[in-house]
């Protein structure tokens, strides 16, 4: 079964009519000859641009010439088909043999497009019959046509419509994914990027051309990524000239609804968690390190109120044994004076056998070693009765509870107390040197300041392995007091300088030191009394911590 819809079919077909048949266009050229018409005219090629009137013939020429005119002009009006006489051919009535019929050929549009004009013979009405059942065949050819035509149409809004959709879901998806703030990336399998979000190229302040088909790794490290650690199970990258942080995640995207395999990567902005983070761990730690401040005070507190009931029970007795000690002297005196007038006495009234046994016995009971001894022990005890006195006082000026009361001081006499608290941890093993300078008075906290400066000294003793030296120092200028604590012990490696202030950081053993002693000196000279504390070692050479603080006046508002 041939194609009704081929070309070559309708040629067929027309070349298969006997009658001559031709298709002429609004200016009569010729478009198509069928062999019947070719050999009525003896025309075997046509010429471009020939018209119908190369059809006519005879001495009716003009006439049948306007009479085709005016049938291709009729049918282009009326889209009706025309009958035409011919003026040759007649029979023995004098009626014509023959008559052209010119046929609409209408487009898509429904419009007249061409006329077919065909010559027949009146006598072959068989021919008539069978060319207007081409015309019904025609016509219904025509209608399928347009039956498909309308269907084609329709099939094709409904793609349109459901390509519409499909756009439409395709752009909704798109804005969604330009809404997240994460970057989003499609990699395919060799970690090319496929596709990706607004906030990549807004990252890269790149157009979407110098991002395709980049590998999406070497892309983030060419705008400035640097991988910095972890963050939890993802990687975490720094952007250093934005001074943010990233978090960087993969995800395996081997699904068959995908239309490339490969792996969708994730990149999320952790800065501010990052920097809460940072905060919570360093409140965390200063929570820590005011609970350890909050435990040194209270002990401090518990110190001051033992020191001050044990100096109350202590310079009771000390005073009357102070007391007692200078009245034995006296008499220890007036005794030595008795017995030498004594001695005078028995010389002088006394026989020589007398004076020989006094002087014996003198010699056995060691009466003048034991009168010059009493007044030496008398001495020394006086003077450690003084030393408890002044050791009771300097436990009261180092323990008292006055956290809240800034006084004016004397930072000699405040290291002075200190030494004495601390001595006994140092006499066994240091050699201790004191260039103390002419200070003026020091509006602080003198009670915090010496916790500062024990710390210091008992860090200095223990830096030194067995025997060695201390040197405190003190001096004034440019409006500040200056204290350096010098040791000759083994100095602090390079690499821990920079952390001795941080809370809990410590290099001793572990149950030998809590890491605070330095950070909370720190906390006090430097938030307490607005100074500065610094610290200079050589490993093997020893250290130099110095403490230094300003000098304001009593009363004002920065003190």
């Amino acid at each position: 079964m041939p194609d009704i819809l081929s070309a070559n079919y309708y040629v067929t077909l027309l070349n298969s009519i006997q009658d001559p048949v031709c298709v002429v266009d609004r200016d009569y050229r010729i478009k198509f000859m069928n062999e019947a018409a070719r050999k009525a005219t003896s025309v075997e090629n046509l010429t471009p641009g020939a018209t119908c009137h190369m059809l006519t013939r005879g001495k009716d020429r003009p006439c049948w010439e306007e009479g085709i005119r005016c049938s291709v002009n009729e049918v282009f009006a009326s889209g009706a088909s025309v009958n035409i006489w011919h003026p040759f051919g007649r029979d023995d009535s004098g009626a014509p043999l023959r008559e052209v019929v010119a046929y609409p050929v209408f487009d898509d549009q429904g419009k007249v497009a061409a006329v077919i004009k065909m010559e027949k013979e009146i006598i072959r009405t068989e021919l008539l019959q069978h060319l207007e059942a081409a015309e019904q065949d025609l016509r219904q050819e025509k209608q399928r046509i347009e039956l498909a035509q309308q269907e084609q149409i329709l099939k094709h809004k409904e793609l349109q419509r459901l390509f519409g959709q499909v756009e439409r879901a395709k752009r909704e998806w798109e804005a969604t994914m330009d809404c997240i703030p994460d970057m989003v990336i499609l990699a395919n399998d060799h970690e090319q990027i496929h596709r990706f979000n607004r906030a990549l190229a807004q990252f890269a302040n790149k157009p979407f051309l110098e991002i395709i088909g980049k590998c999406w790794m070497d892309f983030l490290l060419d705008n400035g990524m640097e991988e910095s650690g972890f963050f939890g199970n993802d990687v975490e990258f720094s952007h250093k000239p934005s001074g943010r942080f990233f978090t960087v995640r993969v995800y395996a995207a081997s699904s068959d609804k995908l239309t490339v395999e490969g792996s969708v990567v994730t990149v999320h902005d952790v800065t501010e968690h990052k920097m809460l983070h940072s905060e919570l761990e360093g409140a965390y730690n200063e929570l820590k390190l005011t609970q350890a401040k909050i435990l040194q005070q209270e002990k401090m507190a518990s110190i001051g109120q033992l020191a001050a009931g044990v100096a109350h029970e202590i310079n009771n007795p000390i005073g009357f044994v102070n007391s007692n000690l200078g009245t034995l002297r006296k008499y220890a005196v007036k005794l030595g004076e008795f017995i030498e007038v004594q001695a005078k006495m028995i010389v002088a009234l006394g026989t020589a056998a007398s004076q020989e046994e006094h002087s014996e016995a003198r010699k056995k009971f060691k009466v003048d070693y034991v009168l010059q001894d009493i007044t030496d022990l008398v001495e020394e005890s006086l003077e450690g009765v003084e030393r408890v006195r002044t050791i009771v006082a300097n436990l009261k000026t180092f323990s008292r509870v006055d956290q809240a009361e800034r006084k004016a001081s004397d930072l000699n006499e405040c290291l002075e107390s200190t030494i004495n608290i601390v001595w006994n941890e140092l006499k066994y093993k240091v050699d201790l040197k004191r260039e103390y300078g002419e200070l003026p008075l020091v509006v602080c906290y003198p009670q915090q300041l010496n916790q500062v400066f024990m710390n210091l000294l008992m860090n200095a003793a223990q830096a030194i392995a067995e025997h060695g030296v201390i040197t405190v120092r003190t001096w004034h200028d440019d409006g500040v007091v200056r204290v350096a604590i010098t040791d000759t012990g083994n100095g602090i490696p390079a690499e821990n300088l920079p952390r001795l202030f941080e809370p809990f950081f410590t290099t001793k053993e572990v149950g030998k030191g809590t890491g605070l002693g330095l950070s909370i000196a720190y906390d006090i000279v430097t938030k307490q009394h607005h100074g500065e504390i610094s610290v200079q070692s050589e490993v093997g050479c020893g250290t130099t911590f110095m403490v230094t603080i300003p000098l304001v006046e009593e009363g004002s508002a920065d003190a």
